[in-house]
């Protein structure tokens, strides 16, 4: 899968936590990959402990061994 925006340079000690990746937008630098994957297992959280996204009541193995559609 090709990325829309192409991972910059790690160029902070503390790359591959959230707040570097604020640190990348504040300074005007280009985001690294591990700072990108930071803020979006932090969001994941985020939306998973405020019920903003719910857990999937069929598992994906069961998904996939019925060969059930899910609609999106």
């Amino acid at each position: 899968m090709t990325r829309k925006t192409p991972d910059g340079p790690s160029v902070y000690p503390n790359c591959g936590d959230r707040s570097a990746y604020y640190r990348h937008l504040r300074n005007g630098t280009q985001t690294c990959r591990p700072c990108k994957d930071a803020l979006a297992k932090a969001m994941d959280i985020y939306r998973h402990s405020t019920g903003k996204v719910k857990s999937r009541v069929i598992p994906d193995t069961v998904i996939e061994q019925h060969g059930i559609r899910v609609g999106a």
